[in-house]
């Protein structure tokens, strides 16, 4: 049987059923990327979806870790801006700690009306250990707020402008425990 290597990480054609099994912890199984290349919004005090990142890792192994990696590009309407996200496991809420609103955090402030011209670079990492069954699909999301009702979140591009772009990317790694 012919050995295959896919570009999401996946080999298919190996014969042997102990293969996942046998690698040592911390090793690499699959990867997944969003590319969120659109630009969107969102505003308001509650939690709103962000399209474009969300993505399903496929069939993961009982026992692994994912560690989830969020480079986001946003940009806001008024003087003084909380960027709050939530990362979700299907419809579970992965808070950065016990009884934490959020996953994500980053405050950035702009005086006078800079802040019409100002896109930030936010990256941010998180471990999930997700306890589910061999063979199991799980899909991760997320979620942004504005923190205050008459402010509009950019993401990837300028409040400004609507040509200056950026590019978004939300990247999945399981990891062998």
């Amino acid at each position: 049987m012919a050995i295959t290597f896919h570009p999401n990480g996946k080999i298919d054609g190996i014969n042997n059923g102990n293969f996942n099994n046998s690698l040592s912890s911390g090793h690499v199984i699959q990867v997944v990327t969003a590319v969120k290349d659109d630009a969107s919004t969102y505003g308001g005090s509650s939690y709103a979806d962000i399209s474009g990142l969300s993505a399903t890792i496929s069939g993961v192994r009982a026992g692994s870790k994912i560690r989830v990696d969020l480079n986001i590009h946003v940009g806001y309407n008024c003087n003084g801006q909380n960027f709050l996200f939530k990362l979700f496991r299907d419809s579970t809420f992965l808070p950065h700690s016990s009884g934490a609103s959020e996953t994500f955090f980053a405050t950035e402030y702009a005086a006078g009306t800079n802040y019409n011209d100002m896109m930030y670079n936010l990256s941010f990492t998180h471990f999930d250990t997700h306890g589910q069954s061999a063979g199991t699909n799980i899909v991760y999301k997320i979620q942004g707020n504005s923190n205050s009702g008459g402010c509009t979140t950019y993401v990837n591009r300028l409040p400004a402008s609507s040509t200056v772009r950026a590019q978004s990317i939300l990247t999945l790694t399981e990891i062998t425990v």
